[in-house]
């Protein structure tokens, strides 16, 4: 499991999302706690990963993307601009 935490405000969600995405092994899972659901990254990657939102307590999200098995790579990575939902 890989962890990472946007709610500081450093860094770029989509970018780290992005990045984090790109170096997941295949039997691995990347948990990332956001402000919101980052819902302009999901149609980028949802060919080739699974997500599942988790409303915080506290007002933040919870997403948690697993490769999906059985699927050639088609994400872009390199198309990390959020143009708002991120």
């Amino acid at each position: 499991t890989y962890y990472f935490d946007t709610c500081d405000g450093s860094g770029h969600p989509m970018v780290n999302a992005m990045a984090g995405l790109q170096s997941l092994p295949n039997d691995a899972q990347l948990i990332m706690i956001n402000h919101h659901a980052p819902s302009g990254l999901f149609p980028k990657i949802e060919a080739n990963y699974d997500y599942n939102v988790e409303d915080l307590i506290d007002g933040t999200a919870k997403i948690v993307f697993k490769y999906k098995t059985g699927t050639t790579q088609q994400t872009n990575f390199t198309d990390n601009k959020c143009s708002g939902g991120c």
